[in-house]
């Protein structure tokens, strides 16, 4: 969805502030992972759902998306805050949306980082895994956090950018069937970024292998 669209969807009504009460929860558990805050708002199912945003980004020269929603919505905008635009559907699991929102930021933050792909592919893994530790903690579930719900909602995300980034095939962090989490070495409390480095480079090894084997194949044919 370009800006301009976004903008005419807030003029035509098909944005809408979320209900307060779900709103309250989400930005709980969102900023219990990630030190921001966040508004949260709906959007038409006809409509693309927007990729997270920060409320500085410019809809078109001089307006700026929390100033849209501000003034179109009569909604609170604080300072620095990620604006997230669910459709209804999105939002029936909240600790699933708020594990792909998860996801999204980290995927957005670790993407401007000046690294190699790989190393990017290292470190998101590296903190999913972390986000998982973090959601089976006492305090996440005193949020009412759903582990499972959260780290699927987090590989769901991952998942899609690494098939769209044409990286290996299925490569987010493994998971534990009967947790539903990014799956651990069991002597271990998390994986070190020399695991995941490991795998990550296992993982292109191989999708490189099969894609060779693929063009020998066509060579011979």
């Amino acid at each position: 969805m370009t800006m301009k669209t976004l903008l005419h969807a807030l003029w035509d009504g098909a944005v809408r502030p979320c209900a307060p009460a779900r709103a309250e929860t989400f930005d709980r558990l969102l900023s219990h992972f990630v030190p921001v805050e966040s508004v949260l708002l709906t959007i038409d199912e006809t409509q693309v759902q927007p990729r997270a945003l920060s409320e500085d980004t410019n809809l078109v020269s001089g307006i700026t998306l929390g100033d849209a929603i501000a003034e179109e919505l009569d909604v609170d905008v604080p300072y620095g805050a990620v604006i997230l635009i669910r459709h209804e559907a999105a939002l029936d699991d909240l600790s699933h949306a708020a594990g792909q929102a998860v996801a999204e930021l980290a995927i957005a933050m670790v993407g401007r980082a000046p690294m190699p792909a790989a190393r990017r592919d290292a470190v998101l893994m590296e903190l999913a895994s972390l986000y998982a530790l973090k959601a089976e903690g006492d305090a996440a579930r005193a949020l009412g956090l759903d582990p499972v719900a959260f780290c699927k909602g987090m590989s769901d995300l991952f998942r899609a950018h690494w098939s769209r980034a044409g990286t290996v095939r299925g490569a987010s962090p493994r998971t534990d069937a009967a947790r539903g989490r990014p799956s651990l070495p069991a002597t271990r409390s998390r994986l070190s970024l020399q695991d995941i480095s490991t795998e990550i480079a296992t993982r292109y090894a191989m999708a490189n292998r099969g894609t060779a084997d693929v063009d020998a194949r066509s060579r011979i044919n």
